[in-house]
């Protein structure tokens, strides 16, 4: 019985982080916490089915997939800064007065 309790929690996460997946076709901008929050959901589910992780319902399960949307927070939230960082300076016209030759085209054209 409580072999097929497992089993029943592991599908229902997986069927939580499927569900989340899908979340962000739903053009609003809370909608990107699914893919946040569909990854540790998949894995708790995966580990689940396979047996190698508990089953989400008690304690240790709970403290597992805090840990795991940390992690994945953590890692998106640097991702994001990767990106953004970069694309930032680009935009905010930062990084054209840094590349070759900018320089020298906009003295020449405060002498004429």
């Amino acid at each position: 019985m409580a072999e097929s309790a497992r089993k029943a929690s592991a599908w229902a996460w997986l069927a939580l982080g499927v569900g989340l997946s899908l979340l962000p076709l739903w053009a609003h901008p809370l909608a990107l916490l699914g893919s946040w929050l569909a990854q540790p959901a998949l894995a708790l589910g995966l580990g689940g089915v396979r047996g190698l992780r508990p089953s989400g319902r008690d304690a240790a399960g709970r403290r597992e997939a805090l840990g795991l949307a940390l992690v994945w927070a953590a890692g998106l939230g640097l991702v994001a800064l990767a990106v953004g960082w970069p694309l930032g300076e680009c935009v905010g016209g930062a990084a054209p007065d840094r590349w070759p030759g900018r320089r020298a085209q906009r003295a020449s054209k405060t002498d004429s």
